[in-house]
């Protein structure tokens, strides 16, 4: 099977690393392009569409009311197992998981005996009810916590995570109730990561991975500065272990690439 995949943005280089698990853990090959007429058995969209006579898929990466994003689709629908997947809009598609390529020498396991936060958000300030890191409020937990920390923003994807796996905590945000791709980066990189999922995104997290629990110290941003303080009483390397174990054990990009074959084929009627 050839699948043809399309995007318009970055989309976190998501679609591109999902590129790379097919190619590695499957018989079939994925492929980007934005050529319409580039012929492939199935057409992977990702947020934005165009019309076309092949099978195709579409693939929801960002909040409904985010620019350019193509509700309309025909196709079968699919969104990232986030908060996106507990919002309306969404209640059609399929849930599927975003892929990390831990075996790639960036998310190479570095454990670090010492106590180091990282802290990456993507934006500074607040666009909408989920576009938020919490940036002013975690920055102030983290001096309120006197531990030693990194705050890493405006800096390219290579140099962001090297200075991460330098530290041995990461935060990803404590304020929308949501994870995001970093979470997923810190536990394949077997770091302690922080975050705060709502009820609701840790029901659509576990579920779609299989597992009882997702290994995040969970707290909100009123919560953080304490659990920062605290973060000496746990046994650093023993957790980040875990993580990686727990990422090999229930969120392997084999089986989630595999997990997107066998979509392609039911749409296919394969």
């Amino acid at each position: 099977m050839k699948i043809k995949m399309f995007k318009q943005t970055p989309i976190a280089n998501a679609p591109d690393e999902l590129c790379y698990a097919i190619n590695k853990w499957t018989e079939h090959e994925a492929f980007m392009s934005t050529d319409e007429d580039e012929p492939a058995d199935i057409v992977h969209f990702n947020n934005a569409y165009y019309r076309t006579d092949m099978p195709a898929v579409i693939q929801f990466h960002s909040e409904p009311r985010w620019k350019g994003l193509m509700l309309d689709c025909p196709y079968k629908k699919l969104v990232i197992a986030q908060y996106h997947a507990t919002l309306p809009e969404y209640a059609d598609c399929t849930v599927v998981r975003n892929v990390i390529n831990f075996d790639k020498p960036e998310y190479a396991y570095k454990p670090v005996s010492e106590l180091k936060v990282a802290y990456s958000p993507s934006s500074k300030v607040k666009v909408g009810e989920y576009h938020d890191k919490g940036y002013q409020e975690t920055v102030a937990a983290l001096e309120q916590s006197g531990v030693d920390y990194d705050v890493i923003t405006d800096a390219p994807l290579e140099e962001c995570l090297r200075r991460k796996a330098e530290c041995s905590v990461h935060i990803d945000e404590c304020v929308t109730g949501s994870y995001h791709r970093c979470t997923l980066e810190g536990l394949a990189m077997g770091k302690v990561v922080i975050g705060h999922l709502s009820d609701e995104v840790f029901d659509v997290a576990t579920n779609a991975c299989d597992s009882p629990y997702f290994p995040i110290i969970d707290t909100d941003i009123e919560g953080l500065a304490d659990e920062l303080s605290r973060l000496s009483e746990y046994e650093l390397f023993t957790m980040g272990n875990h993580n990686r174990i727990w990422m090999l054990t229930f969120w392997h990009p084999k089986d989630i690439a595999n997990e997107y074959i066998k979509i392609y084929e039911e749409v296919l009627g394969a």
